[in-house]
């Protein structure tokens, strides 16, 4: 289980720091690496011999890449959520309406 989940990477070898900057690294590549894994046309990227996109495709490949991208999206979205609760998103008195609804005659409601 721990080779699968690993799938090559020297994860025990490294040290705290080495750690850190590995994740750090995969969440800033993430981005890019998340729109090439989805327009990849090849289910098995390790044939795909591309000089950029083959690594690429090949470290999201590993599933504690995947894990660590997918904790980061999750640690961003709660950022929004939080921030959106914070600031508060109820309409205050004199604001405009954001939505109008109109009769078939043409007055509103």
């Amino acid at each position: 289980m721990h080779a699968k989940w690993l799938a090559g990477c020297q994860w025990t070898g490294k040290s705290d720091l080495g750690k850190t900057a590995y994740v750090l690294s995969v969440v800033a590549l993430a981005p890019l690496a998340c729109l090439v894994y989805v327009g990849s046309p090849y289910r098995n990227h390790s044939r795909v011999r591309h000089p950029v996109l083959g690594p690429l495709l090949r470290l999201m490949d590993r599933p504690i890449n995947r894990f660590i991208v997918d904790m980061a999206s999750y640690t961003v979205f709660l950022f929004f959520l939080l921030m959106s609760i914070q600031k508060g998103i109820s309409r205050k008195e004199g604001d405009p309406q954001v939505t109008e609804y109109v009769n078939d005659d043409g007055t509103e409601f």
